[in-house]
């Protein structure tokens, strides 16, 4: 598949408020990597591009510090 994965020390709890508050759903494999799913067929540029920025806001707003560090 056409994944791109992003390694973040918090990327948990970064995967975790992307998902609960910015429409956004990765996939989390340990130990720290957010993936995305891009299927170049029907995923857009400007989808990619929302996605990231959405990635960007959460860790420079520090949203990802309202969940819980690690899986449950």
């Amino acid at each position: 598949g056409s994944h791109v994965s992003i390694r973040h020390p918090e990327g948990y709890r970064i995967n975790r408020a992307l998902i609960e508050e910015m429409n956004v759903l990765p996939d989390f494999r340990e130990p720290d990597n957010i993936r995305l799913g891009l299927a170049p067929l029907y995923t857009s540029f400007s989808e990619v591009w929302l996605a990231v920025d959405r990635i960007r806001q959460v860790v420079e707003e520090g949203g990802y510090r309202r969940y819980p560090a690690g899986l449950p």
